[in-house]
């Protein structure tokens, strides 16, 4: 018997609810977490929930097929738009320690992030290379998953 586990994270808010089913999702758990999902979203401006979708909802394939090309093909325009903003300065140094940790083990495809001070540009350069080439090797990394949430 598999277990299913649904999570539903709301950041502006930090909360995290979980469903779990010792069985496949049924009518009665699928009614659970729509319950829980109105009651995340109670006294929220939030009227919309993204589900875990890989093999779910739909294809697995979708995933590789659909969402990691566009979060590739729209990393920079992200990146640019919102690099003085509090969660994209989370996620470049979130991407900064993964990057160094990948130059250290020799990681294929790394590429070293200059420092803030290199500039905008310089910074968001490398950061693409590296976002492009962990999206490439279909890397599960927290780094990468959370920019990839994005917020693209």
């Amino acid at each position: 018997m598999r277990s299913h586990l649904s999570s539903i994270s709301l950041p502006s808010h930090s909360h995290h609810i979980y469903a779990r089913s010792a069985t496949q999702p049924g009518a009665q758990n699928k009614k659970k977490l729509r319950a829980l999902i109105r009651i995340a979203l109670a006294g929220t401006p939030q009227r919309s929930v993204v589900l875990d979708i890989e093999g779910t909802t739909s294809p697995i394939s979708f995933v590789t097929d659909v969402l990691f090309p566009y979060a590739r093909d729209n990393v920079r325009t992200h990146l640019d738009a919102t690099y003085s903003t509090r969660e994209t300065k989370d996620d470049i140094a979130l991407l900064r320690a993964q990057v160094e940790q990948d130059l250290a083990e020799g990681v294929p495809g790394a590429v070293p992030v200059p420092p803030d001070g290199a500039g905008k540009d310089r910074v968001v350069d490398a950061l693409v290379a590296n976002v492009e080439a962990m999206i490439a090797a279909d890397r599960k990394i927290t780094s990468l998953k959370q920019l990839q949430a994005l917020r693209c």
